[in-house]
């Protein structure tokens, strides 16, 4: 019976590996676009179900010290992810946005197209870029900041658990599941939410100057957007009706023609060690907690 069970284990395993996104830069090129996907949900490590952050900034900065590349276009499909983990990509495609190409020097440049989902964290990678553009029913913006966990607190007292955690540090099980919090640690953490949506909106509002910062605020209340009210709002550039159409709006503004290719960025991990690594990331019970996007 145990040998049947890690045979099943074994085999779970190897079916999670087809799902397994690469994640270094392998550059065939043979385009001056390189294509790189943004889907699934953001963390900063990889695994067949999420988006690495560390190891996607890694091949953007990577792909902006190429000379051969003139243009990044993301294809995204995000619900959005960790505070952390959005930032590092957003801020590899600020720095891939200042590079140069060609002789004397031109910026390279980046066209974003939300197919399905870009929100929060996924609506944040968008906004680094040049041109987005949607479908017109895709779902964008979703702009906020959200914290929570569970709390046991009174289910423990219930049954007659009583929690025996030791901390030195004020505030060093802040946001524990296994006591009620007080007034204090609730501002703390508001706080620390709020400091977050203000970067959250400062940066947007760097990519989409046709808004500003007050802008961006005043549509940065979580509500989500279709492609077309995203448009009248000013979240995106242009609706168009198809991957393609996206694609050769990015080819004419780089002075090829419609139809030009597209060199894809494909990641490369470990699928073993991602793998392992998301499930101690989610133990249930887990005391770490995360601001997401």
């Amino acid at each position: 019976m145990k040998n049947k069970k890690a045979w099943i284990f074994v085999f779970v395993i190897l079916i999670m590996t087809l799902f397994i996104d690469d994640s270094e830069l392998n550059y065939p090129g043979g385009s001056s676009i390189a294509l790189l996907e943004i889907k699934g949900a953001i963390m900063q490590e990889s695994s067949g179900i999420n988006v690495g952050s560390r190891s996607v900034a890694n091949a953007i900065l990577d792909a902006a010290k190429d000379g051969n590349i003139k243009a990044l276009f993301l294809d995204i499909n995000s619900p959005g992810g960790t505070v952390g983990g959005s930032q590092e990509m957003y801020w590899a495609l600020r720095k891939f946005r200042e590079s140069t190409y060609d002789d004397p020097p031109k910026n390279k440049i980046i066209h974003a197209y939300i197919g399905e989902l870009g929100a929060s964290g996924g609506y944040y990678a968008a906004s680094a870029s040049n041109h987005i553009s949607a479908l017109p029913s895709s779902l964008v913006g979703s702009i906020g900041v959200i914290f929570s966990n569970f709390n046991f607190f009174k289910l423990m007292e219930k049954i007659g658990i009583q929690d025996q955690t030791f901390t030195a540090g004020e505030y060093k099980d802040l946001g524990s599941s296994f006591k009620a919090m007080t007034d204090e640690e609730k501002a703390v953490i508001q706080e620390m939410i709020d400091e977050s949506y203000e970067v959250f909106v400062e940066d947007v509002a760097w990519g989409r100057k046709n808004l500003g910062v007050e802008g961006v605020r005043n549509l940065a209340n979580g509500w989500i957007y279709s492609g077309n009210k995203a448009l009248e709002n000013g979240l995106i550039d242009s609706v168009v009706y198809s991957y393609r159409d996206a694609v050769n709006n990015l080819c004419r503004e780089i002075g090829e023609n419609d139809g030009c290719e597209v060199s894809p960025i494909t990641p490369q991990s470990d699928p073993f060690g991602d793998i392992f690594s998301l499930l101690g990331r989610f133990t249930f019970l887990n005391k770490e907690f995360f601001a997401i996007y």
